[in-house]
């Protein structure tokens, strides 16, 4: 299989083409890093370009660790793109996405010192250089988005749990590493609401992944309430599916709820993050609730008043920050 073209401009990380040519495979942007201030400053622009409902980048990240922050933005969202690309067969995806995890492999050798041949690894190894962070969440993430090039089927909320902790989880603890965290209780706390979040999200777009042919909702759930996959697909408003996705949405209530400690224990920039985070996620639950669990039909969404609420945080936070300063 010869060249492929990838990306409209704007809507992802964008370096061109990737090449698949037999069992060799060389992803768009591989072998074209710069300098390091250069790359750095193509992962910020990735970061302020785009909104992602995580932790990643925000007005409360401390200027010193923005590059950082957004070096791993960069590395998630290229990653996910690998995992999206719509034109390609979830084969041809696996490989590219097994190809980004063995580049980044090897710029982690000895201790992000070894060949970063992608700007993004360029310049992701400068933030694993200076944070001492591990391989294993990226591969991790690597892990989850090859996971979705095909059915997740979860037969319980563990399965579910699991996937979180591949797909979410990592990117909370990478967070906690870049500002100077690095302990596990904290990393439990950071979990229980990254799972909360991520499982809130899965919940709130039942109806989008049915249309894709992706049934999340756990099937042991699913059958203790008389229904299955099959009602979830074909879009029935079958009471025992809504049953099912109010099961898992207190799931994530109470994983979040867990979490909520992290508040309390991390930095004061970190930690207006992590609660503005959390808000979210509850406002998600709270918006699911409310229609018991009838996301089939309609996509609940965060109410007018809750997110004016939660800007004001937000505002307030930022105040707050300042006046410490």
């Amino acid at each position: 299989m010869g060249r492929m073209g990838l990306r409209k401009a704007g809507e992802k990380v964008d370096f061109g083409i990737h090449e698949v040519e037999g069992d060799n495979v060389l992803l768009a942007g591989e072998g074209t890093a710069s300098d390091l201030a250069t790359d750095q400053a193509f992962c910020v622009n990735a970061a302020n370009s785009h909104y992602e409902n995580f932790l990643v980048l925000s007005r409360f990240t401390p200027t010193p660790l923005v590059e950082s922050m957004a070096s791993v933005y960069a590395w998630s969202r290229y990653a996910d793109d690998l995992g999206d690309e719509a034109p390609f067969s979830p084969e041809i995806r696996a490989r590219l996405l097994k190809r980004w995890a063995e580049l980044t492999r090897v710029a982690h050798q000895d201790g992000w010192t070894g060949p970063a041949d992608h700007p993004i690894l360029t310049a992701l190894a400068a933030a694993g250089r200076a944070h001492n962070l591990p391989l294993q969440p990226f591969l991790d993430l690597a892990e989850a988005f090859t996971m979705d090039q095909g059915p997740l089927e979860p037969d319980s909320i563990a399965d579910l749990d699991h996937y979180s902790s591949l797909s979410a989880d990592p990117v909370g603890r990478i967070v906690l590493r870049i500002h100077g965290h690095d302990d596990s209780k904290l990393d439990a706390w950071s979990d229980d609401i990254c799972t909360g979040l991520q499982i809130a999200n899965l919940m709130q777009d039942v109806r989008r992944d049915a249309g894709i042919g992706r049934v999340y909702i756990p099937r042991d759930l699913l059958s203790a309430h008389n229904a299955a996959e099959s009602d979830v697909l074909a879009l029935r408003p079958h009471p025992g599916v809504h049953a099912a996705i109010v099961a898992t949405t207190n799931h994530a209530r109470d994983r979040l709820r867990k979490g909520r400690s992290l508040v309390s224990a991390v930095d004061p920039h970190l930690a207006v993050q992590v609660d503005l985070f959390a808000r979210g996620g509850e406002m998600v639950v709270a918006a699911i609730l409310r229609r018991n669990g009838r996301t089939l039909s309609h996509r609940p969404r965060v109410g007018r008043i809750g997110r004016i609420r939660l800007l004001l945080a937000g505002i307030l936070a930022s105040r707050r920050l300042r006046a410490m300063e």
